[in-house]
């Protein structure tokens, strides 16, 4: 399910799929998916991952920036419409990962990052 979602970017879609792989019923795995707070953790171990995760946070942030001007200098509404649920949903999903991540390894960072801000070695 996880290998479905990291592709598809859907949760309906992973669950579907994983249903028809695996015969099992969508209803359970909306349980089992909802639940991933739990078993995540076990999946994919995050602090082992600290470079690659501050990686894919900044390429996600540039992201957001490319979207909010792709809205901003459409000249379709639904171009715009569409751009800015893309937005919203990427922030969803992000905020989804922080609070899914280990709060003391997150504050860590936080802590680190703010330090190389300070004498300016971070640079977005």
């Amino acid at each position: 399910m996880m290998q479905e979602y990291r592709r598809t970017l859907s949760e309906k879609k992973a669950i579907e799929s994983t249903s028809r792989k695996f015969r099992m019923k969508k209803d359970t795995l909306y349980v089992d998916w909802s639940r991933r707070d739990i078993w995540l953790k076990d999946i994919v171990d995050l602090s082992a991952n600290s470079n690659l995760i501050r990686q894919l946070i900044l390429e996600v942030y540039r992201s957001l920036k490319e979207i909010e001007e792709l809205a901003s200098k459409a000249d379709n509404d639904n171009c715009r419409l569409g751009a800015h649920r893309l937005r919203v949903n990427i922030l969803f999903k992000l905020i989804d990962f922080l609070h899914s991540y280990d709060a003391e390894e997150l504050r860590e960072r936080v802590r680190k990052l703010e330090k190389k801000a300070e004498i300016g070695m971070f640079i977005p």
